[in-house]
């Protein structure tokens, strides 16, 4: 072989060899590429993963909170029904409530003055006239009344109003009853306890 054919074997040989060094070099460059590209989006993947565990966390807390909140409305109202329908309640009685003396106060009187109402919707609907009315009835009558006059009392000691308060409304209901009614001209009793 001649000096020419070599050289020209080695150039087309190089020329071979330096297209693949140069295939190999961009192969590991697009690879080199790839990885950077790959980790940035690892990064960016971990950093919205983070962000999303906190948010779910964060999201799971809130629930928490909010389900804390939605079963104490719950044993609340429950706990108002329950009175209301005459069962017994984890307190037994008021004493140990988490309500305050105003609440109280305010919540028994009205019961008390329900109950007056039911009362008297009960005899109305059994009797016309006040002779009719049997004596278990008018006895059960009078204990809802005073059941509301001792709630009454009780305003009265807890400086809700005071009896002098109380006495210028009677006064001032007997003048409109003078007008609308004929009830004014009954004896009516002395309200002070």
């Amino acid at each position: 072989m001649e000096t020419a054919d070599m050289i020209k074997q080695l150039v087309d040989v190089g020329g071979t060899i330096t297209a693949l060094v140069a295939c190999f070099w961009y192969i590991k460059y697009l690879s080199e590429r790839h990885e950077i590209e790959r980790k940035l989006w690892m990064d960016k993947d971990s950093e919205s993963d983070r962000a999303l565990r906190e948010l779910l966390t964060d999201s799971n807390k809130i629930l928490g909170d909010m389900k804390n909140v939605f079963n104490e409305h719950t044993f609340l109202l429950k706990e108002i029904l329950d009175r209301k329908q005459g069962s017994v309640t984890k307190w037994g009685n008021l004493k140990n409530s988490p309500i305050n003396e105003l609440q109280q106060l305010m919540i028994l009187t009205a019961e008390e003055c329900g109950e007056l109402t039911q009362r008297c919707s009960k005899i109305l609907r059994r009797y016309e006239l006040k002779s009719e009315i049997e004596e278990e009835q008018r006895i059960k009558l009078i204990e809802e009344a005073g059941d509301v006059l001792c709630m009454i009392g009780l305003m009265v000691e807890h400086n809700i109003t005071n009896w002098d308060e109380l006495e210028k409304r009677v006064i001032a209901k007997k003048a409109k009853l003078k007008i609308w009614s004929e009830l004014i001209k009954w004896k009516i009793m002395n309200l002070k306890l």
